[in-house]
């Protein structure tokens, strides 16, 4: 639940802080593009100007939200072999904090986006609540496999990546696999080592896990990676919407 709540908090930092950022400066933008601003300049820097406090709010969240937690380091019960260690850096928490942090840049990108389609700041506000809402549903992570709708859109999800890769830095197939044992046979028999047959049979159907929460450098650096590569893709959408709104352009063919 936390890793989910810091992923979905990530995600409407980051695009909370852009939805609007440059819709809201149409009129100065036709006026710059029109002198021989790059679209992709002014489309970085507006990357430049946000990603650095989006970072900060992320990390700040993040130390926040775990300095009462306890990270996973072993399980007492011996049923699931829980690593200590991030799936890639040695500090799970420093790997929990690049997680979150790439969580809102990709959301600070997709709101860019947004901000470059939309034609007002009330649409641009009215569609975030929208936004939020559909990453919430494709992330949530207490389901397995939803329905075929829903598992397209979550490959074009940020914060199901994102929550992907928290998942494999926390190592929570495995603990998951022993939460199912403790739901299944309660705490005192798991403790005493009085492990019903049918617990540990749903301990054994719940070691695969998910794919894309295993722990291993592989698998969560492919998480990241398509996080990131969301990211760039929703910074080249925008890039392209405004170059299709290119007042230099529209003049030229007016003129033809």
């Amino acid at each position: 639940m936390l890793l989910w709540l810091l992923v979905i908090g990530a995600t409407w930092l980051g695009t909370a802080n852009a939805i609007r950022e440059i819709v809201k400066e149409q009129a100065v933008f036709r006026r710059e593009r029109a002198m021989g601003l790059s679209v992709l300049a002014y489309v970085g820097s507006k990357v430049l100007l946000l990603a650095p406090p989006t970072l900060l709010q992320t990390t700040v969240m993040t130390l926040i939200a775990t300095s009462g937690q306890h990270l996973p380091a072993v399980d007492p019960s011996g049923l699931a072999r829980i690593e200590p260690t991030g799936a890639l850096l040695s500090g799970q928490l420093l790997e929990l904090v690049v997680v979150v942090g790439i969580a809102g840049l990709a959301a600070m990108a997709v709101g860019l986006l947004i901000s470059a389609i939309v034609r007002s700041s009330d649409r641009a506000m009215a569609l975030l609540p929208v936004v939020l809402i559909a990453q919430v549903v494709v992330s949530v992570p207490f389901f397995a496999t939803r329905s075929a709708v829903l598992d397209p859109v979550g490959v074009v999800s940020s914060a199901q990546w994102t929550m992907a890769a928290a998942a494999s830095t926390t190592d929570l197939n495995d603990i998951r696999s022993v939460d199912l044992a403790v739901t299944g046979a309660g705490r005192s028999a798991l403790v005493h080592g009085e492990l019903p047959e049918d617990s540990r049979r749903a301990v054994a159907a719940a070691a695969e896990g998910r794919a894309r929460w295993d722990h291993t450098g592989t698998v969560w650096i492919r998480d990241m990676g398509a996080a990131l590569l969301l990211t760039v893709g929703a910074l080249a959408l925008a890039v392209i919407v405004l170059q299709r709104r290119d007042p230099v352009r529209s003049a030229g063919r007016e003129k033809v």
